[in-house]
């Protein structure tokens, strides 16, 4: 949320800026318009900037066009509508609707700790039948399955730690936060002894 928030002020401050300096240039009639959005989606193109900054770019240099002419202070009340939005937006999903992240972690490493311990018993299976050669490739494709749920479990406790860096009121969480960490270390470890 703060991410996007973030892209959404600077998509708008851009769109803004690019217009305001090159609208008295060309002019307002459907080509110029079109002409602008078509240059301003090149440059956030080029720039390989996010698709939310394209959006709010092109619409900030939409509105602009339009408005500038009938109410020359638009620009600057455009950029102070957005970030006032997105200031009162992220103050309400922080305080009132956080997200349970740690919970999917939670999920995440649950599922992935029923399936290590269910590819140990695979593993150990093929052990006591004499390690057959026949059974190999299908182990092999079970752990890179593995691997891709641990790199998924992963993801998910970074992203569980990124978000409660701006949830002022996550220490519970914070906690729990902690001890999962710790256990992914253990699960890390007993993938690692398992491959």
């Amino acid at each position: 949320s703060v991410q996007f928030a973030w892209q959404r002020v600077l998509g708008t401050i851009a769109g803004v800026l690019f217009t305001s300096w090159i609208a008295p240039y060309v002019g307002l009639s459907g080509w110029s318009i079109g002409l602008l959005l078509f240059i301003g989606a090149l440059i956030v193109t080029w720039l390989k900037l996010d698709y939310i900054m394209l959006v709010q770019v092109a619409l900030s240099m939409l509105l602009v066009m339009y408005f500038q002419s009938k109410m020359p202070s638009y620009p600057f009340d455009r950029i102070r509508d957005t970030t006032i939005g997105a200031v009162v937006a992220l103050v309400i999903h922080i305080l009132i609707f956080p997200p349970d992240s740690v919970n999917k972690a939670r999920k995440k490493m649950s599922h992935f700790a029923d399936h290590l311990s269910h590819h140990f018993t695979n593993t150990a299976l093929w052990v006591k039948e004499g390690c057959p050669s026949h059974k190999v490739q299908a182990l092999q494709t079970k752990l890179q399955a593995l691997f891709q749920e641990l790199h998924q479990a992963t993801t998910e406790l970074d992203k569980a730690e990124q978000s409660l860096r701006f949830n002022p009121l996550g220490a519970k969480k914070r906690i729990a936060l902690q001890q999962l960490t710790k256990q992914m270390k253990r699960l890390r470890s007993g993938y690692a002894s398992l491959e």
